[in-house]
């Protein structure tokens, strides 16, 4: 009886605890869903979070549906999620095979680096490493993860990048705790595949690992960029990092770029051999070991607005035993502009928490003589993001003359010697920007041997209080002792001006001696978007003679001086007078006297009218004095119109006489005395290529090009 009770109960246990495993085992998968939920929940409180346990047993589990953030727009989602594993190894942390199908990550690229979707920027942000103390979790023999998708907005626009990814980790332990992961992550931009080898083991708190690619397009990442780049990268890196704390032990890095080239709106840039296909790659190493680290580069170029190319780039120095620190020095060997040397740049570097800040110069073999001292720094940090400043400063110094024409590729020499002096600092700090500069040339000579220009007592202060902008202060100077082009000789020359923008220029005012008196220009705006421009020259007290030399007069001395206005249009690139007007000041004569017309009468028949009109005048200016005088200036079509009036009378006889049958004036013959002497109205008037006009006095035209 006792037996049967006994074995009853036995029984009835055991259905008990069958039972109650049954419903357990029912149950388990909705107890893990909850307790997954609780450790998120209790992680990221603000977040949303589901996901669906369909099978937990002792050798493996299966979920699917798994969705953190928003379900429309989730931050990370997992379709299906698949794990083998052993009661013994979860006791030593270790899965034996975890498989993802379906992953995607959504976020978006700004200013502190990627932020998941639907996070603040301090809760899903991916942060630099920084000193960060690193420990791993557990460990996972093989890994699979297939149809990712790293799906993000940059800005303003949406991209994606498809990948995969294979890990396997060797099963034989070393001895210290170390196994080694191999596998390869796949990526699919554009449809294309991109693999990228990976190696790595753990021990002892020390990372070691190998990533390797041999083709890697960058039109994959321009996008990402928000620039047009192109060419092929291969790159091997090697090293052994340390993770509590994190610290670089040692490191390898070598990187190959082929057919590079990064062209902007205004721009383009290239690595080494323009990105030909039979150039050489641009190479770049960095090796760090022992606290020391060294790195170098073959070179890099801008192509426009300008070339400029630094031939080679290297560094060394020494990392603080935390890697938290670090100092260092740099070389530019060589920057080229236009294919001359400018110099080189030496400079000495220090790595602090958020970034390096540098200081250096650069001894200038274009001013030679000059030295620009340079200081900056460029880091990031949580509260301003990326940010950097550059400082550059020359105290005023003297340049030897060097020819500037070599540097902006001029067709011609342009020598330029004197002192010069630079200002110019400038910032970034989440995306805003803004610099100053302050320039100086005193005491300057300005040669351009070919067209006969000569500047001396050349001076130029600019201030641009916003270096982004292109835009000066007004009331700019530009000062010159005298100015000579030809035989023009221009004097004490004062100009104000503004630049507005890299487009435009505002000449405020200008006043230059010239003809013994003094000539003022109004406002005008020179801009490369326009080819037509008006402008008046006002002349106050220039000498008649020295005009008339300037118009191809020989020999012209007197006391006389003028007044007025020289209205001057520019279309197409070709200067016009418009009825520009000269004259004597009311009741203020004066004398002129000059040896030959020369010039103005060559190539003019003896026979016509014209020819003796100026036969006659030539006579009377010889000793001629005037009451009034009047010059006028104006152009027709290829045609400069000059008209001269003197109301006067000759202070010696000229030797004409009056014929009334064909009335006109004919000179007398060398046995003939007599002549006029009485007041006469002197009119010449002269109808002269433009160009021939130009060339009078052997400056005008050199000038005019000049402005071209």
């Amino acid at each position: 009886m006792v037996k049967k009770q006994l074995a009853w109960m036995l029984g009835a246990g055991a259905l008990a605890l069958l039972a109650l495993l049954a419903v357990g085992w029912v149950s388990l998968p909705t107890l893990v869903e909850k307790g997954i939920e609780h450790l998120v929940a209790k992680s990221l409180p603000e977040q949303p979070f589901s996901c669906t346990v369909r099978r937990v047993g002792i050798s493996g589990a299966d979920l699917e549906a798994i969705v953190l953030g928003d379900p429309e727009r989730p931050a990370l989602r997992i379709d299906s999620l698949h794990l083998n594993y052993s009661l013994p190894g979860l006791f030593s942390r270790h899965v034996e095979r975890l498989v993802l199908d379906g992953l995607l990550i959504q976020g978006e690229w700004g200013e502190g680096g990627f932020v998941l979707t639907g996070f603040s920027k301090n809760e899903g942000v991916v942060k630099p490493s920084g000193t960060s103390d690193f420990s791993v979790p557990g460990t996972i023999g093989h890994l699979v993860l297939t149809n990712g998708q790293l799906r993000y907005g940059v800005s303003g626009r949406m991209e994606q990048w498809p990948f995969s990814l294979q890990l396997d980790q060797e099963n034989e332990n070393r001895g210290n705790g170390s196994r080694t992961l191999t596998g390869s992550l796949t990526l699919h931009p554009q449809g294309q595949e991109l693999a990228i080898a990976l190696k790595a083991a753990v021990a002892d708190g020390i990372l070691s690992f190998k990533v390797e690619t041999n083709d890697f397009p960058l039109t994959f990442i321009a996008a990402f960029l928000g620039q047009d780049l192109s060419g092929r990268l291969q790159f091997a890196a090697e090293g052994r990092v340390g993770l509590k704390p994190f610290a670089i032990s040692s490191l390898a890095l070598h990187c190959e770029i082929e057919q590079f080239a990064l062209r902007g709106e205004n721009n383009s840039w290239r690595l080494n051999g323009a990105g030909a296909e039979d150039a050489p790659p641009f190479l770049f190493a960095l090796s760090v070991a022992d606290g020391k680290f060294h790195f170098e580069c073959n070179g890099l170029a801008l192509h426009s607005p300008v070339e400029l190319t630094v031939s080679q780039l290297s560094g060394e120095g020494f990392l603080a035993d935390k890697g938290g620190s670090g100092s260092g020095s740099l070389q530019l060997a060589r920057i080229m502009l236009n294919g001359q040397d400018l110099g080189g740049i030496s400079l000495t570097v220090e790595q602090q928490a958020e970034g390096i800040v540098f200081a250096g110069s650069h001894d200038s073999k274009a001013l030679e003589g000059i030295r620009v001292k340079i200081k900056g720094e460029v880091g990031r940090s949580p509260v301003s993001g990326l940010y950097g400043s550059l400082q550059l400063s020359v105290p005023r110094q003297k340049f030897v003359a060097f020819n500037l024409g070599r540097f902006v590729k001029a067709r011609q020499e342009i020598t330029l010697a004197g002192e010069f002096g630079l200002q110019a600092a400038g910032t970034f700090s989440r995306g805003a920007r803004n610099g100053e500069l302050q320039l100086q040339l005193a005491n300057t000579r300005l040669e351009l041997p070919k067209r006969e220009i000569v500047v001396s007592g050349l001076n130029l202060s600019l201030a641009l209080p916003d270096l982004f902008q292109t835009r000066s202060l007004p009331a700019q100077s530009l000062t010159f002792a005298t100015a000579k082009v030809g035989n023009l000789a221009f004097a004490d020359g004062k100009f104000a001006f503004q630049i507005e923008s890299p487009n435009s220029l505002l000449l405020e005012k200008g006043v230059f001696a010239w003809c013994d008196g003094h000539v003022s220009t109004e406002s005008l705006r020179l801009s490369t978007n326009l080819s037509d421009y008006e402008m008046t020259l006002v002349c106050d007290r220039l000498s008649l003679a020295s005009l008339f030399a300037q118009f191809g007069v020989q020999r012209a001395k007197g006391e006389g001086i003028l007044n007025g206005r020289i209205p001057i249009t520019v279309v197409d690139g070709r200067m016009r007078f418009v009825e520009g007007l000269l004259s004597s000041p009311a009741g203020e004569g004066g004398n002129i006297r000059i040896g030959d017309l020369g010039l103005l009468t060559a190539g003019i028949p003896k026979e016509s009218p014209q020819f003796s009109q100026l036969d006659f005048a030539g006579e009377a200016l010889k000793d001629f004095h005037y009451n009034s005088a009047k010059l006028l200036l104006s152009s027709e079509g290829e045609e400069l119109l000059l008209q001269i009036k003197l109301d006067g009378q000759p202070l010696h006889p000229i030797p004409f006489r009056y014929n009334s049958q064909l009335g006109s004036l004919t000179r007398l013959q060398a046995e003939e005395t007599g002549g006029i002497t009485h007041p006469i109205l002197l009119d010449m008037n002269l109808r002269l290529p433009f160009e021939k006009i130009l060339e009078y006095g052997g400056g005008i035209q050199k000038l005019y090009k000049m402005t071209q």
